[in-house]
């Protein structure tokens, strides 16, 4: 599961990895809403429809653009993949790394 390569608009004389020389590196930030485990679906659609639909204004997407956000409003699933492929991706860097917190 790649992510997408592509400069930020907030810092576009910012080359990207690939253009700086390190093509398989993959950075990102990632930014979501999360509910607590047991959260009833109907609870979750609702909350995921009103922001899809506040992402898609033109004043919110303009806003978080401008806060160096690329939106995007995927679907609970979707995002809920992502944090897992996270987690075993960085979990994997630390255990070969032998990271320990003191």
């Amino acid at each position: 599961m790649g992510l997408p390569r592509f400069s930020s608009p907030a810092l576009p004389d910012v080359p990207t990895n690939a253009e700086a020389g390190i093509p398989d590196l993959e950075s990102d930030t990632l930014t979501g809403i999360v509910a607590p485990a047991g959260t009833p679906k109907d609870i979750i659609e609702r909350w995921h429809d009103a922001i899809v639909k506040m992402v898609a204004t033109p004043e919110v997407r303009q806003r978080l653009e401008a806060l160096g956000f690329a939106p995007v409003a995927d679907t609970p699933a979707q995002f809920g993949a992502r944090i897992k492929a996270e987690i075993a991706k960085w979990g994997k860097v630390v255990h070969d790394a032998n990271i320990r917190a003191d």
